[in-house]
């Protein structure tokens, strides 16, 4: 592991998503951190609701249902049911930036990370404060209102856990006193 904090981006519209989303649940680890992804909820009137990754967008679809038309295959909506992703991470992070695309004018989401909430109110970048979720814990980027939305990336910085800190802080204080026996 590395010792140094390092900012890492899941892009969740990349190419090979597509070779493991249609499932309710699924890891990706970038640089050393998994990154876990559930589909809330888990299941609607008898339906898998399932992570979907298509060429355009990255959401929800609950398996088998239109609801009447409404239900958009790839996107964050409410068309059957209110949905949501849940995020979890294996070791501690921060939590930096969410990319999301294709907000209509009514469009509404949420971020959730303990008592904090963020709104999101349109396409973009927004910034989630460089907020700490401990490594186990949740937080969700939920639909609100309107028509659904595209997530595209999150980026998080990685915080070492403090083993490694206490090995960089060792090997730095090894270099100083080689370092000041070689002036003497």
């Amino acid at each position: 592991a590395s010792a140094l904090a390092t900012q890492i981006t899941y892009d969740f519209r990349a190419p090979e998503i597509e070779n493991i989303d249609e499932v309710n649940s699924f890891s990706l680890t970038q640089d050393g951190l998994t990154a876990t992804l559930t589909a809330l909820p888990t299941t609607y009137d008898g339906h898998d609701v399932v992570l979907n990754r298509t060429a355009s967008s990255f959401g929800i679809n609950v398996v088998g249902t239109t609801c009447g038309s409404m239900e958009d295959s790839a996107q964050i909506d409410g068309g059957c049911t209110g949905e949501a992703v849940q995020f979890s991470f294996d070791q501690n992070v921060l939590l930096n930036n969410l990319m999301v695309s294709s907000f209509g004018s009514s469009d509404v989401g949420l971020v959730t990370i303990g008592p904090t909430t963020i709104d999101i109110l349109s396409t973009g970048n927004h910034a989630l404060g460089n907020t700490f979720l401990a490594a186990g814990n949740t937080f969700t980027v939920a639909y609100i209102a309107g028509n659904g939305f595209s997530l595209d990336n999150l980026t998080v910085t990685a915080i070492p856990e403090p083993a490694s800190l206490l090995l960089l802080g060792s090997g730095l204080v090894g270099l100083g006193l080689v370092r000041r026996k070689l002036r003497a």
